[in-house]
């Protein structure tokens, strides 16, 4: 797996598991990741925007570690990530 990719993966998986429980008792809802950006990017000034967050979340959704080919960028599965279709993801 490429070590972005893989780095991106695993921190998709633990704002996954933080955020959801929290999104599953509907206290939060959409404000959770703009406010988890916000409050990394006060502590931390190069961290990821919304985007990129979304994303990170995502990708451990869509893809299992076998999936993720080493070949490919954190930046090519952030352009496999912004198609909603799942089955067209899956041609490309």
């Amino acid at each position: 797996m490429h070590e972005q990719a893989d780095s991106h993966y695993q921190m998709g998986v633990r704002i996954a598991a933080i955020l959801d429980p929290l999104e599953e008792d509907g206290r939060y809802g959409r404000r959770l990741i703009p406010e988890l950006c916000k409050q990394l990017k006060q502590k931390y000034p190069g961290a990821p925007g919304i985007r990129v967050i979304q994303y990170m979340r995502k990708f451990p959704r869509v893809y299992r570690p076998d999936q993720i080919h080493p070949e490919l960028s954190w930046s090519h599965y952030c352009v496999l990530l912004s198609i909603e279709d799942d089955q067209l993801r899956r041609t490309i």
